[in-house]
């Protein structure tokens, strides 16, 4: 839970560039994993550790 903390006000900072956006983020043995759907472009991210999930997140976030 602590992780979506610290994730949300990136993920919002990727919304917020794109009207036709979605995120889904979830749990998958032990895995964490972001779907990040950009219109028609999709970007998975997958990780067990929060921390490097976030950064790569960031980086993408910063990207854009």
């Amino acid at each position: 839970m602590d992780f979506l903390h610290q994730v949300m006000p990136v993920l919002w900072h990727v919304l917020s560039k794109h009207k036709r956006g979605a995120i889904n983020v979830s749990t998958v043995d032990d895995e964490l994993t972001v779907n990040i759907l950009l219109g028609r472009k999709r970007k998975s991210f997958v990780n067990s550790d929060p921390n490097v999930l976030l950064c790569d997140i960031s980086q993408f976030a910063d990207s854009m």
